[in-house]
């Protein structure tokens, strides 16, 4: 999980700092680049399986440039061959939204103001997680079919994030409710979904009283 990315940096490396945040987009990441800092982008996309079948799984990929001319990211990705393989912007895009456009930057601690002056209003947490709602909302409304379902699975990971745990079971009920009116295959079904993401999972909980 991005977050236990966050974790392994935090107790293993002291004098880097890392950030994580929803609702990122090509500007972001052409900001970030520019600047010298690569993202680390988790992202979906459709693969055949060591079975022959093709399903929608989740992967990383740590995007280290961009060009405008092309409209391609360049990124490092293990399962691809080769460093530097470009994907187009809107193909990017596509498969980034289905974790709700999350992005990690890891940077040396002494560069924390310039990670937070190129955040810009994404730099408090919760705006940023307010903003990505705003954009799930938006796409739960406008898309169709999977893409649809990613947008409301989005809602409620955003709501998760801002703690409004009752409107993140209520998204999430909506975003299965869509799943369940997908093509019953591998192909259009996500069925990895819970695998990779654990927002449904979060919820309200009141520490253990500890005996002495």
């Amino acid at each position: 999980m991005p977050y236990e990315l966050q974790d392994f940096v935090a107790a293993n490396v002291p004098e880097l700092g890392t950030v994580m945040r929803y609702g990122g987009d090509v500007d972001l990441l052409k900001r970030f680049l520019s600047a010298g800092f690569p993202v680390m982008a988790e992202k979906g996309y459709y693969e055949r399986d060591y079975t022959g079948k093709v399903g929608w799984m989740g992967h990383y990929q740590f995007v280290t440039g961009y060009d405008d001319a092309t409209h391609e990211v360049v990124v490092q990705d293990t399962y691809n061959d080769g460093p530097n393989f470009h994907i187009n912007y809107e193909e990017f895009m596509n498969g980034w939204r289905s974790f709700n456009y999350v992005f990690v930057v890891v940077y040396p601690v002494e560069r924390e103001n310039d990670v937070l002056t190129l955040l810009g209003d994404l730099a408090d947490q919760d705006t940023a997680s307010r903003h990505a709602l705003s954009v799930a909302e938006l796409e739960g409304q406008s898309l169709t079919g999977i893409d649809r379902f990613f947008a409301w699975f989005n809602v409620g990971t955003s709501h998760v994030a801002l703690r409004e745990y009752v409107d993140a079971a209520a998204a999430y009920d909506n975003a299965f409710s869509i799943y369940n009116g997908l093509e019953s295959n591998s192909t259009t079904r996500p069925y990895r979904m819970m695998w990779y993401q654990t927002g449904p999972y979060w919820h309200i909980t009141t520490p253990p009283v500890m005996q002495t």
